[in-house]
């Protein structure tokens, strides 16, 4: 590669990177890309990037992170009370019994 070819791919780097909307929620930093639109936790709640309308909706949840106890299924079943909370964490929690798909073994 030229150093002029590699000079310009340095310098237009940043301005295709400059373009997308940062957002912090606690130590999470995450990039909003452009068209999507970023809507503030209410309370303690998750931070949520939404993209189209109607029928044709794409949401993503952005979650405060939790401390860690050391165990990761501890940490999973906990997160998932607090987040999920109507429906019973899946058990186990790293065996994945289905006949199709991949087993994870």
């Amino acid at each position: 590669m030229s150093r002029f070819a590699l000079a310009c791919l340095v310098l237009v780097r940043p301005v295709a990177t400059a373009s997308a909307q940062v957002q912090t929620l606690a130590d999470v930093s995450f990039a909003v890309p452009p068209g999507w639109q970023y809507a503030r936790p209410a309370n303690d709640g998750p931070a949520t990037v939404e993209l189209g309308s109607g029928d044709s909706t794409s949401v993503i949840a952005v979650f405060k992170p939790l401390s860690s106890s050391g165990n990761a299924e501890a940490d999973f079943t906990a997160a998932w009370a607090q987040v999920v909370r109507s429906m019973p964490p899946p058990a186990p929690i790293y065996d994945y019994a289905s006949v199709a798909g991949y087993s994870g073994r």
